[in-house]
C-alpha cells in the first residue's frame, strides 16, 4: 500500500468515526429535549370537570389536575372525538344485525337494549350488589330487585271516582286502613323481626282481599294484592324507604322551572340549567345559602366564605 493511500484510507476512517461520533452525539441530544409529556385519558369527564376549570362552581375536588394546570398551560378552545367511539359502533353494528335498529316503535329498542347492557355490566362486575329500585312502577325501572312505591300505590285509591255514599264510605274505610298499615310498616323498619313481619303479610293480604261491594275499588284492591311482594319488599329489606319522596323532590324544582319557563332550547342550556338547579338542591340539602355560596366562588366583596360542597358531603356522610 502506497503512503498516499495509506494517509487516505486513515482520513477516510477518522471521518467515518467523527461521522458517527457527530449522529451519536445528535441524537443523544434530540433524546434529552424531547418534551415530557404525560398525556391522561378519563372516562365521563367533561371539561367543567376538574377544579381548575370550574373554579369551584361545581362539586368534585380534583388537587392534582388543577395543580398541573396551575403550572402548566390549560386550552381553553379544542376539539376531540369520543374514546368511545370504536366501542359504541360496534355495539350499533350488533344491534342492527339483531334488526333492532331498524324498528320504529316507542320505547326505543335501541336505548332499551344499551340499558340493558349497561346493566348486565353492572351486575356481572358484582357492582350495587344487593341493590332494591324502589319507584312508582314504571316500565323502566322494573329491574333488578323492584320495591313498589306505597304514596303512588295509595294514591290509585285516593284518586278514585265516587258516585254514592255507600262508595264513599268504603273508600275511606280502606285508606283508614291502609294508612295504618303502611305506620306500622315504617315502626318495623326500625325493629324488624320474623313474627312481625308475618302478622304484617297477613294484615296486607286481609286489606287487599277485602270485598267492599264497590266494584272498580275491589278491581283495583286485587291489582295491588297481585303486586304484594313489590309492596313488601321492606319485610326482607328492612333498610329501603317505602316512598320515592326523596328522589322526586330532588327534580320537582326542574319541573317547577319548566312549568313557569318552559323548556331548554339547547343541550347547552339544559346542561347549566341541571347544573345550576343541582347546585342549589345541594346547598339546600347542606343548610347553605345558595346566594353565600354564589358570592363566595365568584369573589363577591364582603360575601361569607362557604366551604367545598364535597367537603362538607363528606362531613355530614361521615358524622
Amino acid at each position: 500500500m502506497s503512503l498516499a493511500r495509506g494517509v487516505t484510507s486513515l482520513l477516510a476512517g477518522a471521518a467515518l468515526c467523527a461521522s458517527a461520533s457527530t449522529i451519536a452525539t445528535t441524537s443523544a441530544l434530540a433524546q434529552e429535549q424531547k418534551p415530557n409529556i404525560l398525556f391522561v385519558m378519563t372516562d365521563d369527564v367533561g371539561w367543567m370537570t376538574p377544579g381548575v376549570y370550574h373554579g369551584g362552581l361545581m362539586v368534585g375536588d380534583t388537587p392534582n389536575i388543577d395543580r398541573i394546570g396551575q403550572e402548566g398551560v390549560k386550552f381553553l378552545d379544542a376539539y376531540s372525538e369520543q374514546s368511545c367511539t370504536a366501542g359504541r359502533n360496534a355495539f350499533m353494528a350488533h344491534l342492527q344485525s339483531l334488526g333492532l335498529t331498524d324498528l320504529k316503535v316507542k320505547p326505543d329498542p335501541v336505548q332499551i337494549a344499551t340499558e340493558a347492557a349497561l346493566w348486565g355490566s353492572v351486575a356481572e362486575q358484582g357492582l350495587l350488589d344487593g341493590t332494591v329500585i324502589v319507584s312508582d312502577g314504571a316500565g323502566q325501572f322494573r329491574i333488578a330487585e323492584h320495591a313498589l312505591c306505597w304514596v303512588h300505590a295509595e294514591r290509585l285509591i285516593h284518586k278514585l271516582d265516587t258516585f254514592c255514599e255507600a262508595h264513599v264510605q268504603a273508600k275511606e274505610r280502606i285508606r283508614a286502613r291502609i294508612w295504618r298499615l303502611y305506620r306500622d310498616l315504617k315502626a318495623y323498619r326500625q325493629a324488624p323481626t320474623p313474627r312481625r313481619a308475618r302478622q304484617l303479610e297477613r294484615r296486607f293480604n286481609a286489606i287487599f282481599s277485602t270485598e267492599t261491594g264497590f266494584a272498580t275499588l275491589d278491581r283495583l284492591l286485587a291489582r295491588l294484592r297481585a303486586n304484594k311482594d313489590e309492596l313488601l319488599m321492606v319485610l326482607k329489606r328492612p333498610g329501603i324507604p317505602l316512598h320515592t319522596n326523596g328522589s322526586e323532590n330532588d327534580i320537582r324544582c326542574q319541573v317547577t322551572r319548566r312549568k313557569i319557563s318552559g323548556g331548554t332550547r339547547s343541550d347547552d342550556g339544559r346542561d347549566v340549567r341541571d347544573a345550576f338547579l343541582g347546585l342549589m338542591k345541594t346547598c339546600a340539602k347542606q343548610a347553605i345559602s345558595f346566594w353565600d355560596y354564589l358570592g363566595d366562588r365568584l369573589g363577591v366583596a364582603e360575601a361569607s366564605t362557604v366551604a367545598s360542597l364535597a367537603e362538607l358531603i363528606r362531613r355530614h356522610a361521615t358524622a
